[in-house]
């Protein structure tokens, strides 16, 4: 029984660890996003959207970085 309950500690950190570095991983990308995003906003308000077409509008925030 003890072995049996070491073994699923040691399970369940790993799941832990795992599911922690990919939940960061999407997060740090959605944060990425969200902030390109925020300053595309902030450029279109300020310069407005001249000669920016919908394609390169749509390139510009979805491409990674």
């Amino acid at each position: 029984m003890t072995h049996e309950r070491q073994t699923a500690k040691e399970i369940r950190d790993e799941y832990v660890e795992t599911m922690s570095k990919i939940y960061y991983s999407y997060f740090k990308g959605y944060l990425t996003r969200l902030t390109k995003l925020q300053v595309l906003c902030m450029y279109v308000c300020v310069c407005g959207l001249v000669a920016m077409t919908t394609a390169q509008l749509l390139a510009a925030l979805f491409t990674r970085t």
